[in-house]
C-alpha cells in the first residue's frame, strides 16, 4: 500500500491526474508512505525539501528524511554519507550542505562527540527552538558537554513563549522508538 501511495504521489507531482482530496496531495501521500517505513517515500521527501518542490525549501528536513532513508536502506539512498557517517563529495553547494547535515544526523544518532549539540545548533539558528531543545535534551542525557546548559537556556526561552521541546526527540530525529 505504501508503494502505491508513492507511485500516486509521483504521478500527481508530474502533472498526471489531480488529487480529489487534500489528503491525496503528493506531500501528504509521501508522508503517509514514509510513516509506514517506505524508503522511496523518504527519499522523495528529502528531495522535495532540498529543492523546494511543492514545499518550502528546508535543508534540515531534507537531511532528516535522507537519514531516515539511509538507515532503512543505505544502498538505495543517493550517496550523501559513507558508512562511518562522513559526508561525501557532492555536485552542488546545496547538496554538499545537505550531506554535511546528514552526517551530523548519523553522528548524533551514534552519540559521537559534539554532533548532537551541533545539530541542535542548526535547528536553533533556523528558529526551530523546540526541536533544538529536544536534541539538546538527548545530548545532555548522553553527557555531552555544554548540552545541559544550552537546554536550560532554551527551556527558559520556550517557557516564556509557551512552547514545549519536541518529544520524543529520539523518534522524531532518528526514526526509532525510545
Amino acid at each position: 500500500y505504501a508503494s502505491a501511495q508513492v507511485k500516486l504521489a509521483l504521478l500527481y507531482s508530474s502533472g498526471v491526474g489531480e488529487p480529489r482530496h487534500r489528503d491525496e496531495h503528493p506531500q501528504a501521500l509521501f508522508l503517509k508512505a514514509a510513516a509506514k517505513g517506505n524508503d522511496d517515500a523518504m527519499e522523495h521527501l528529502s528531495r522535495r525539501y532540498l529543492l523546494g518542490h511543492g514545499v518550502a525549501p528546508d535543508r534540515l528536513e531534507a537531511a532528516r528524511w535522507f537519514y531516515h532513508a539511509f538507515k532503512l536502506n543505505a544502498h538505495v539512498t543517493p550517496a550523501m554519507i559513507d558508512e562511518s557517517g562522513n559526508p561525501l563529495a557532492q555536485d552542488s553547494a546545496l547538496a554538499a550542505e545537505c550531506a554535511a547535515t546528514v552526517s551530523l544526523f548519523a553522528k548524533a544518532d551514534r552519540g559521537d562527540g559534539a554532533a548532537g549539540p551541533s545539530l541542535a545548533g542548526l535547528y536553533e539558528e533556523a528558529g526551530r527552538r523546540a526541536e533544538a531543545a529536544g536534541l539538546y535534551k538527548l545530548a545532555a542525557g548522553r553527557g555531552q558537554r555544554g548540552a545541559a546548559e544550552k537546554l536550560r537556556e532554551l527551556k527558559d526561552a520556550l517557557e516564556s513563549e509557551e512552547q514545549r521541546p519536541t518529544e520524543p526527540a529520539r523518534s522524531y530525529f532518528f526514526g526509532e522508538k525510545q
